[in-house]
């Protein structure tokens, strides 16, 4: 007979409203999610008809396994596999969401040929082990005839189908901007903002309705127009296609060398993989990363990593590596001047992006010269920002008035900055620092330790 834990011993993350069959909860550093009474028998069949362990063996949904215990009042637990990172739909690379879009499609098309479906449709219930989406939410999983199949799949067009076309048609700031908001577009928006989409969104509309009402398609049961209406949509987000565009930033880093043929690393590439191997940090933050070769270095050598930029070519560059390469990174648009806060009843339901990817080391490599000299910030604000971000240790790069380009935008207004003042501000922070050399003399690689408490 399996043990019961009281109610006081968890951490719940979501209300005990109805609404809630499956409520998310964390005990001794896992999480559950916690089945009330009256679902318990939907959700073990699950398991013992074995629809779950395909979906978790496809790689559809995060690994999921029925506890050893019960909690009280809930006679049935599920235990999660839980990813290093927590990231968001808003924060995703372009050819990140596509990929949540096709799980999501992907996944309903697997469900459909059980009677059964999602009855949300939003990416909330996405979450990415590295490159690689996973559906976390088992609790909305449902019978067909439970759900609202159009709201559903309304919900799916404008949660994944009209951002993605939004981002094909080069507006992602839009894109991200309407991703970032609980209420999804309505068709009069999607119609301002894809005023070319004008007569295929109406037609989406009412095709939605129709099929999902049987017209046109009346000799079909109704598992088989569900997996036809996902199967529709899965065709429609794998037809987007994003334009290969550069930018000032994607070219920075043009040189990609091997990571197990050092013959090709200049001395920044041995000095930050050396001091990585020292401090052996179990997850990092890439900030600035460009296309992201020093966190995939770091994911290489088995570091869980997060990799963080807000210039889209290289944030799509350094995605689609990562997933080529099958490494452990996620990419997050992040402006390390604007991150992104805790919001959500009380600033508490979604945390902010220092929360989610607060690692054991953090890399701030060739970003300080442009904090400074083009977001006007100084060494006191850039390295409080950076500390929100780690643990324990700091990489960070300085370079020099010297550089060619530096001293372009230097003047005397700037005579704080250098090296010695920058590392009075984090020895204020650190135990320890430690200078390395980077590829040019203009430039040191400063390894601080122990953040103090």
């Amino acid at each position: 007979m399996s043990s019961e834990l009281p109610l006081e011993a968890v951490r719940f993350f979501s209300s005990a409203s109805p609404v809630h069959t499956a409520r998310l909860f964390e005990h001794e550093g896992s999480l559950y999610r916690a089945i009330s009474p009256e679902h318990q028998a939907f959700f073990r069949g699950l398991f013992e008809k074995n629809i779950i362990q395909p979906l978790i063996e496809q790689g559809l949904v995060v690994e999921t396994e029925i506890a050893a215990f019960q909690l009280k009042g809930y006679p049935l637990v599920l235990r999660h596999n839980r990813v290093p990172f927590v990231t968001y739909a808003s924060e995703w690379a372009a050819p990140a969401l596509k990929d949540a879009g096709l799980l999501q499609a992907k996944l309903n098309v697997e469900l459909a040929s059980h009677g059964l479906c999602c009855v949300d449709a939003h990416p909330w219930n996405i979450l990415f082990d590295g490159t690689a989406p996973r559906f976390i939410d088992i609790g909305s999983i449902a019978p067909l005839e439970r759900a609202d199949q159009v709201s559903v799949r309304r919900e799916f067009d404008a949660r994944y189908i009209y951002p993605l076309r939004l981002m094909a048609q080069g507006q992602r700031r839009l894109a991200r901007w309407t991703l970032r908001d609980f209420t999804p577009l309505h068709f009069d928006e999607v119609k301002f903002l894809l005023p070319r989409h004008r007569g295929l969104v109406e037609k989406i509309g009412r095709r939605v309705g129709n099929i999902a009402r049987g017209v046109g398609s009346r000799r079909a049961n109704a598992n088989d127009r569900a997996r036809a209406l996902w199967e529709e949509r899965w065709r429609k987000v794998d037809a987007v296609t994003f334009p290969q565009k550069k930018s000032m930033w994607s070219g920075y880093y043009a040189e990609f060398p091997r990571f197990d043929d050092q013959t090709k690393w200049k001395p920044k590439h041995l000095a930050i993989a050396n001091a990585l191997q020292t401090l052996n940090p179990k997850t990092l933050v890439d900030i600035g990363a460009n296309t992201g070769w020093y966190s995939q270095l770091a994911a290489s050598r088995g570091v869980r990593a997060a990799a963080c930029d807000i210039d889209e070519p290289c944030l799509d560059r350094l995605y689609l590596g990562a997933k080529e390469r099958k490494l452990p990174v996620n990419t997050v648009h992040m402006n390390i001047r604007f991150p992104l806060g805790g919001h959500g009843w009380g600033g508490t339901r979604f945390p902010s992006v220092m929360d989610r990817l607060k690692s054991d080391c953090v890399l701030a490599l060739a970003i300080l010269h442009h904090l400074v000299y083009f977001n006007f910030a100084d060494f006191d604000l850039i390295v409080n920002a950076l500390c929100q971000f780690t643990r324990k240790d700091l990489i960070i790069e300085f370079i020099s008035k010297e550089d060619k380009f530096v001293s372009q935008w230097w003047n005397h207004s700037y005579s704080w900055y250098t090296l010695d003042n920058l590392l009075t501000h984090l020895r204020r922070k650190f135990h320890k620092t430690e200078i390395l050399p980077s590829n040019v003399k203009d430039r040191s690689i400063v390894v601080c330790t122990g953040l103090k408490s």
